[in-house]
């Protein structure tokens, strides 16, 4: 794990990518508000270096997370005078050597 992934909680393929993966249920409602706090931070942070941040989320609640934490970006960005927009689409993600599962993915886009 590299410092990125440690200082902002989100999972990320590679230090080059702009791919954030979003996890479902957490313990507690402390750990889900502190956790999607991580993740606005952490995709205001990929925004920056790479233009846009893909947010794949596997699972209603990881949407559901994915969907919060770029709305809190989203307020955070208007106050720099960035706007952020959002485009959405299907992925067939595998998990270990058989489970194939429907991803949502959510890309997240700095617009001019």
């Amino acid at each position: 794990m590299n410092d990125y992934q440690e200082d902002h909680g989100a999972l990320i393929e590679d230090e080059n990518s702009n791919l954030l993966l979003i996890k479902g249920n957490l313990a507690t409602k402390e750990d889900t508000k502190l956790y999607i706090k991580k993740v606005s931070s952490a995709m205001l942070v990929v925004i920056q270096k790479h233009g846009s941040a893909r947010l794949r989320c596997v699972g209603a609640a990881a949407v559901n997370n994915a969907i919060k934490a770029e709305i809190i970006a989203s307020g955070e960005a208007k106050k720099k005078g960035v706007n952020l927009a959002v485009v959405s689409s299907f992925k067939t993600v595998t998990f270990g050597e058989n489970d194939e599962r429907t991803a949502i993915v959510l890309e997240v886009i700095q617009m001019q």
